[in-house]
């Protein structure tokens, strides 16, 4: 009866030693396994302010993370509507980059509202822009579009003409000069004894203003 009871005991505190054993060393495991992921991941943001309705609207961001990036969701609303729709954005394969592509085909909203979400394995989430703060894209119709590429292409640059430099402005003053020195001995030389007024010579020169 005691060799029994005895046997009884010795089973029994060799099954609580393994389990207090097991326990300590899975704790440690644990409390890894609760500490690893803590950063939540980064989205960098790509906007662009306006698109052209009708067209297909791509939304595009860069989203890191120190594990694993889990999931990354495109909240959008059109501008006319008052709930979210949430739409799942794709991995370019090779990059970082999500992208999601909106139809706006049948809308007439003049913008479309929206932020975006990301999760990380550990369950860490980060978002851009909030619900009740969203970004903003303006949908724009082709003609208006059109319209001002076609002015912008139009507008005429008005050339202004090179001005005269300094130096070849005083070149011709000095040369006139000279011409009427010449002009003067001429009509001196030749007019044997004539009066000075005889000899008189008009000349006009137009120099113009230093600049």
């Amino acid at each position: 009866m005691r060799r029994t009871l005895f046997r009884k005991l010795t089973s029994a505190i060799v099954a609580l030693t393994h389990l207090v054993f097991s326990v300590l060393i899975a704790a440690p495991g644990l409390a890894h396994a609760q500490t690893t992921d803590t950063e939540p991941p980064v989205i960098e943001l790509e906007l662009v302010e306006e698109g052209v309705r009708g067209e297909t609207q791509v939304f595009s961001a860069t989203v890191t993370d120190d594990n694993a990036v889990s999931s990354m969701t495109l909240h959008y609303r059109f501008a006319n509507d008052s709930a979210y729709i949430a739409v799942p954005m794709s991995l370019i394969q090779g990059t970082n980059i999500y992208t999601a592509s909106i139809d706006t085909n049948d809308s007439s909203a003049s913008a479309i509202q929206y932020y975006m979400e990301a999760k990380d394995a550990g369950g860490n989430r980060t978002v851009q822009g909030f619900a009740f703060d969203p970004f903003d894209r303006v949908l724009v119709d082709s003609e208006i579009v059109a319209a001002d590429a076609s002015s912008a292409s139009g507008s005429v640059v008005p050339v202004v003409p090179p001005s005269r430099s300094t130096t070849r402005k005083i070149a011709y003053g000095l040369l006139g000069l000279l011409v009427i020195g010449g002009l003067v001995s001429a009509s001196g030389g030749s007019s044997g004894g004539n009066s000075a007024g005889d000899g008189e010579v008009e000349l006009t020169i137009v120099v113009d203003k230093f600049q």
